[in-house]
């Protein structure tokens, strides 16, 4: 952990009684697949200039659009994963936020991996008669009991 999360962490533990723990962090201690070794040289959650700490736009994303096969849609959100009548999933609804227009993009394959609220929004929209309160619902559980990361700007 850096100085000021070790302050942080052993004030709320003080103070507070609330224990913390680290968040995961994968900052490369030397060069792997081309991506060099941290030299702590920008904040980490920012944004690392150099690549050495695990992010989508720095480690996943170059080489998918290397592949061809990637295409970026900014100003686009998804709303739900459309079923056919066997409960498969067939591709995802996207809403276009500059001008509101809906758009069906179809895959054999769908990955969601938002943010855990964003995640359960499009489930829980995703309904159909094999999923009527939504996609992988049938505890009824999605959308409850969530927890994301909190941060501290470092």
């Amino acid at each position: 952990m850096h100085a000021h999360e070790v302050w942080v962490q052993s004030v709320l533990a003080k103070r507070f009684g609330i224990r913390t723990v680290p968040i995961h962090s994968a900052v490369l201690t030397r060069p792997l697949n081309g991506r060099p070794a941290c030299l702590y040289a920008t904040p980490c959650r920012r944004g690392c200039a150099i690549g050495a700490f695990f992010q989508t736009p720095t480690v996943l994303l170059p080489p998918a659009l290397a592949t061809g096969r990637l295409e970026i849609r900014t100003h686009s959100m998804v709303y739900e994963v459309p079923l056919d009548q066997h409960g498969r999933a067939t591709g995802v609804r996207y809403i276009d936020k500059t001008n509101g227009s809906r758009h069906l993009v179809r895959a054999r394959a769908v990955v969601l991996a938002a943010s855990s609220c964003e995640t359960a929004r499009i489930l829980l929209n995703s309904t159909s008669n094999a999923f009527p309160d939504g996609l992988a619902n049938s505890s009824g559980q999605v959308g409850r009991h969530l927890t994301d990361t909190a941060r501290f700007p470092s």
